[in-house]
């Protein structure tokens, strides 16, 4: 037996020893987190098992606006006691720091185990499936889905299809490696998942704010190291005034990212908790995972993000130093 057959192996028995599971992913959520998390539980219900679902939010975006009704935000003492062997899987991060504060101390005493395809920097104790050549966690999902003998059925296989076509910027990001991806999502299609309601789904239906929001943003755009790096921001009175349907960041990413010379771009965010949401993107080599991992947060070479209490000036000027030697040393 391989080494993946292994992990899959120990988070297949994982998902077989307890009766309850919470499935838990990380703050600020996108179609990946929630759409791998409904379509693992769909499974675990298919096969008798009681699923809960919990995300802190917020559930700005508006692909996953209508999903916020089915996560709770806190894990009631009373259930842990109540429900049957609960147990915790936490998926599209690689542990309990970015599930927020409050989830991460509800989890305590119950175990744990991950599923993430983002770098793991940390050593971690519990069970793992982690592969970060995957570009979605819903893809990992299926694999365990299928490696436990099933397939997964037109509920679970719309949900990941949903995440993979979001982390994957439907298809955008993919490069000639990509083909096992690729055949995973026609295998999802093969049992209903439908690529024209998932486009209309991410970028259908939005609002008349939004495109005032876009605007904005466009305008405040800045331009550093000949271009090579665009950043720009969204401030709290932007959604005071417009509200969180105004928030359209795929369109925000898909247009900075597609000016000439691009290397990297930067979308900082005020939240109303005070904290500054950060999003960084490359089309090249540029690594802006390292940037993630200064303020807390992590991702991809290509794709990253992170939440800071720290404010967003001070965050910006971090950004143009550590990128500096990036851009200019190429």
């Amino acid at each position: 037996m391989n080494s993946i057959d292994s992990t899959l192996s120990t988070i297949k028995e994982y998902l077989a020893s307890f009766d309850t599971y919470y499935l838990i992913g990380h703050i600020d959520p996108d179609a990946d987190c929630l759409g791998s998390a409904l379509a693992l539980g769909h499974y675990l219900e298919r096969n008798g098992k009681g699923v809960r679902y919990f995300n802190e939010g917020p559930f700005d975006r508006t692909e996953i606006r209508d999903l916020e009704p089915i996560f709770l935000q806190r894990i009631d003492s009373a259930w842990k006691r109540s429900d049957p062997q609960p147990a915790v899987l936490i998926l599209d991060c690689s542990g309990p720091e970015r599930v927020g504060d409050d989830l991460a101390a509800d989890l305590a005493g119950l175990p744990l185990a991950v599923i993430d395809h983002h770098p793991v920097l940390a050593e971690y104790d519990y069970p793992a499936y982690v592969d970060s050549t995957a570009p979605a966690c819903a893809l990992l999902v299926q694999r365990v889905i299928e490696f436990s003998g099933s397939v997964p059925d037109a509920y679970e296989a719309g949900y990941l299809f949903l995440g993979f076509a979001t982390d994957t910027g439907f298809f955008r990001h993919l490069e000639s490696t990509g083909h096992t991806s690729v055949a995973g999502a026609a295998r999802l299609m093969e049992a209903g998942a439908s690529p024209r309601e998932t486009y209309h789904r991410i970028f259908g239906g939005q609002s008349f704010v939004s495109r005032k929001l876009l605007g904005r943003i466009l305008d405040r755009m800045e331009s550093h190291f000949d271009g090579q790096l665009l950043i720009t921001y969204q401030t709290r009175a932007d959604i005071e005034e417009l509200g969180h349907d105004a928030r359209d960041s795929s369109t925000v990413y898909e247009m900075l990212l597609g000016v000439s010379g691009v290397r990297a771009i930067a979308f900082l965010r005020d939240d109303e908790d005070g904290n500054c949401v950060g999003s960084l993107r490359s089309v090249d080599e540029t690594d802006v995972s390292v940037i993630a991992n200064l303020f807390g947060g992590g991702g991809h070479r290509r794709a990253a993000g992170f939440l800071t209490k720290q404010a967003r000036r001070q965050v910006k000027r971090i950004i143009l130093s550590e990128l500096a030697h990036q851009l200019e040393s190429k």
